[in-house]
This record gives structure tokens, C-alpha cells and sequence, in this order.
């Protein structure tokens, strides 16, 4: 297993102590385990920056499509999207007992993919068409799809990278303050039993 198209030195654009901002559990990343023993893998904490990246790269290791590879090498185990263990909610879903509220980060956006849309309410979603780049389908999916099949040069990833932060502050300013939460608890005992059918 190798590489995402955003790799290696892109865990530097995390910030150095981030590992430690996030010792208090507040992000649970979720994905799921291939190897040594397959199943739902959701992580709260994280030793270091690049464990966290490592983390973070698993979540969004869709084969061939996000990344060049098959899968991800991940805390000395081989790792893919969450998706693959929970497909209905593409693994972007995953509440934590006591959390106020679910926010999925997906590498789709939400008209591509009708169970987020079920599923989420829109201010608990941060996509690729947070700016509205792509129009309601079916014209935004195959230039949506283009994007996304499009090798990726280092300049593409960091431009692919500064979109996501752009996205991210999107939410921020549109959503942040907004605290109910936007995911039924049937969600997560139905993602519960999927995990534990593995």
C-alpha cells in the first residue's frame, strides 16, 4: 500500500502540536481496518502529528479514485475509507457516545451521494461544493467526476488542499455556532451492528 494523491510532506500543513490540541477526545476519526483484524476503527487520539495524518489519510483512502493505491498503511495495520464498513452512510457518519453534535467531512458532495442528504442536515456537512462550484445534477456530477479521476500532480494536491481549508472556513462562518446535533441516535446503533457483524 502507498501513497494518497495528498501525502508525505502534506502532513506538514498540520500544525506541529496538533496531536496535543486534540488530547481531549474532541475528534474522532473513523476508518476502516483491513489488516490484522478487519473492522470499524474509530480514533481519538493520536501520538503524534503524523499519526494523526496517517489517521486522517485512512479515512479518506477510497482505491484508485482518492488514492493511486489499493490501501493505506495505517498504525502498523492497512486501512481504507470508513465507507467500506458502512456503506449507507459512506462512513462519514460515526457519533461518539456523549458528543453534541457529528459533523461529516466527505470527499463528495452531498448531491452526488442522496443518503448524506437523509441523513445529515446540511450545516453538519462540510463537501466539495460548500461554495457552490458545482450546479445540481446532472451537470455538476460528470464535471464533479472529471475532477476527481484527473491525476493529481504535487501542484493539483496543494491546490486540492487549500480548497478544503477553504471549505472548512466556509463552515466556520456559516455553521460553527450552530450546536443541536443533526444525527439520530438510530444511526448509531445501526453503525454499531455494522461494525459488530465484522
Amino acid at each position: 500500500p502507498g501513497e494518497t494523491p495528498v501525502s508525505g510532506s502534506s502532513a506538514g500543513a498540520l500544525p506541529e502540536d496538533a496531536a496535543d490540541r486534540l488530547r481531549s477526545g474532541c475528534l474522532t476519526v473513523a476508518y476502516t481496518r483491513l489488516l490484522p483484524v478487519p473492522g470499524l476503527v474509530r480514533e481519538t487520539q493520536f501520538t503524534s502529528r503524523d499519526d494523526l495524518f496517517d489517521c486522517l489519510r485512512a479515512s479518506c483512502c477510497w482505491p484508485f479514485f482518492l488514492t493511486r493505491t489499493p490501501a493505506v498503511r495505517c498504525r502498523q495495520g492497512i486501512a481504507l475509507d470508513g465507507y467500506f464498513v458502512s456503506p449507507a452512510t459512506l462512513g462519514c457518519l460515526v457519533p461518539t457516545g456523549g458528543a453534541q453534535r457529528t459533523v461529516a467531512v466527505s470527499a463528495f458532495p452531498a448531491f452526488a451521494v442522496p443518503s448524506l442528504g437523509a441523513r445529515l442536515e446540511r450545516r453538519n456537512l462540510i463537501d466539495p461544493n460548500m461554495d457552490g462550484q458545482f450546479p445540481p445534477p446532472p451537470e455538476g456530477l460528470p464535471e464533479w467526476l472529471g475532477n476527481a479521476l484527473t491525476s493529481y500532480s504535487p501542484a493539483r494536491a496543494h491546490e486540492l488542499l487549500e480548497l478544503g481549508r477553504a471549505h472548512g472556513r466556509l463552515w466556520t462562518e456559516r455553521w460553527a455556532e450552530v450546536t443541536e446535533p443533526g444525527l439520530l441516535l438510530a444511526e448509531e446503533q445501526e453503525l454499531q451492528a455494522s461494525g459488530d457483524a465484522l
